[in-house]
């Protein structure tokens, strides 16, 4: 499915929507921020239903897409007749996806209650001397006044590989963890939900792992936190939002661009040291991967033309 316009009235959208139907180009007109969004299922149809769309908002008012409204009527009656008896017939795909989507988020609740006990048993990165702390972190580091001392990635290039990984459950106070995990909870159930366990686990850890080196070269061991992990996630359902909203992934609007001036705020150094580099390496990563399936179409597309 995909976009093709927005139409300010909502009974232009849909007569040009009924017109389409009648063209044989299935489509949907959708309540959108700044008018009416149409919608064509059929990826082949986008590039005709396009043109129609450039035509109609030329010549709204053209006979032609008057009587269109009737004819669609008919097709829908005939569309709805036809599902009842397939539905009859036939199990209901969407019955299996419902039950998927209400499937527990094993994996996002695994993560809060590990990102909960590790935030206890260091106590919140105020216990300086902390056992576990040391052994989550990317490198083991100490603090000699106002340095710290590491010996590069030794640990982790020996075996301890889960120190790539393990830096997302370290939080340094209350407001960064109940931040984090209330973004976890809602992203990380959302995305869980539609694409399952696996899925989503192998996400958290590409995303963790990479960005957590990035940080690592550009500011050393001491770092730690889920916002990577949930900066990745909502590059990932902002991407699936806008170009495959066929997958149900969906996040305000407003809510992006207020994690977007956010992250901006966080570089200004107005509210101590943060991780920015994970937070961008995160959100780029989730990007790339929401927006991969819609990239690779379109490439196809080119190759095919």
């Amino acid at each position: 499915m995909r976009r093709i316009g927005i139409i300010e009235e909502e009974s232009e959208a849909r007569k040009f929507g009924d017109y389409l139907l009648t063209l044989g180009f299935e489509n949907r007109v959708d309540d959108f921020d700044d008018g009416w969004a149409v919608w064509v299922e059929d990826e082949d149809h986008v590039e005709a239903a396009s043109g129609e769309m450039e035509a109609f908002l030329k010549e709204p008012d053209n006979p032609k897409y008057i009587g269109a409204g009737d004819e669609a009527h008919k097709i829908r009656k005939k569309t709805e007749k036809e599902d009842k008896k397939w539905r009859g017939m036939h199990k209901d795909l969407r019955t299996t996806f419902n039950q998927l989507a209400g499937m527990p988020p094993k994996v996002t609740m695994t993560l809060i209650v590990v990102s909960i006990a590790v935030g206890v048993l260091t106590g919140l990165g105020q216990s300086a001397n902390s056992p576990v702390k040391d052994w989550l972190s990317i490198a083991t580091y100490v603090h000699t006044g106002f340095y710290i001392k590491w010996q590069g990635l030794d640990q982790l290039l020996y075996g301890q590989v889960w120190r790539l990984f393990t830096p997302m459950f370290l939080h340094f106070g209350f407001m960064h963890i109940i931040f984090n995990m209330l973004w976890l909870h809602d992203l990380g159930r959302m995305i869980e939900g539609r694409k399952g366990h696996w899925f989503f686990l192998g996400m958290v850890l590409a995303v963790a792992g990479i960005s957590n080196l990035a940080q690592y070269f550009v500011s050393g061991p001491n770092f730690g936190g889920m916002s990577g992990v949930v900066y990745g996630l909502l590059g990932f359902v902002w991407m699936k939002m806008k170009f495959q909203p066929e997958e149900g992934l969906f996040i305000s609007t407003t809510i992006v661009w207020l994690m977007m001036i956010w992250l901006v705020l966080c570089f200004t150094g107005a509210f101590g040291p943060v991780a920015n580099t994970v937070h961008t390496v995160g959100l780029i990563i989730g990007g790339l991967w929401g927006y991969y399936p819609t990239a690779m179409q379109k490439w196809r597309r080119s190759r095919r033309s």
